[in-house]
């Protein structure tokens, strides 16, 4: 936001925020200037990127870089297959406050899948998937995420951040969707029937995800 600090008092109508907060767009329904905008759209994808690979640590490292400080904190929440494990739950409030930022349709679309990852809501990561591979990732995170928050809930937990019902998915009603998908590229590029695909959601293999393609 380089530029917004040479400018001259705004006035009511400019379409340009006037205030420098990490929710100004949110609040007063303004954009950045355009090179400014061009910046934060690079560095979001970039974001998303490093969460794509399951890189947690390395999506909050460009954001500590470029100074969005606030942005590292607001994605910390999301947990690895090893704090799992070890019986660590989400915090509830958090994964509420993420899903409502992945549904605000006035933020660009890699942020609002920012927040779809990390708290496992779908339809906020799909637009920006480009490959099969990427829709059945999404899916494959969004089903894991479901199925920690279910095991919390059984276990005693509140269960109060659980987002969405993925009762009965599984892998082959996942496969279903791919080849029924609106995205002729994805289903065009679906491995032959046969092949034998390895799900990965970031580093960690989820058990029992050796699929056969049908």
């Amino acid at each position: 936001m380089r530029k917004l600090t040479s400018r001259q008092q705004p006035s009511y109508n400019d379409p340009i925020i006037s205030e420098l907060d990490p929710d100004a767009p949110l609040r007063q329904g303004k954009g950045l200037m355009s090179e400014d905008e061009e910046n934060e759209r690079k560095l979001l994808r970039q974001i998303f990127m490093y969460l794509r690979m399951g890189d947690l640590k390395g999506a909050q490292q460009v954001c500590r870089d470029t100074n969005n400080y606030w942005r590292a904190a607001s994605i910390s929440g999301k947990l690895g297959q090893s704090q799992v494990d070890e019986g660590k739950s989400v915090n509830g409030l958090w994964r509420k406050m993420c899903f409502g930022l992945c549904r605000q349709a006035q933020m660009d679309r890699f942020e609002r899948a920012i927040y779809g990852v990390v708290c496992g809501d779908l339809d906020s990561v799909l637009p920006v998937c480009e490959s099969w591979e990427d829709w059945m990732w999404a899916h494959f995170n969004a089903v894991w995420m479901w199925k920690v928050d279910e095991q919390a809930r059984q276990d005693g937990g509140k269960g109060d951040g659980v987002i969405g019902n993925f009762e009965g998915v599984t892998a082959d009603v996942i496969l279903e969707r791919l080849h029924n998908s609106a995205s002729e590229k994805v289903k065009y590029d679906l491995p032959s029937p046969g092949k034998k695909v390895l799900i990965l959601v970031g580093k960690q293999s989820i058990r029992s995800a050796v699929l056969s393609v049908i």
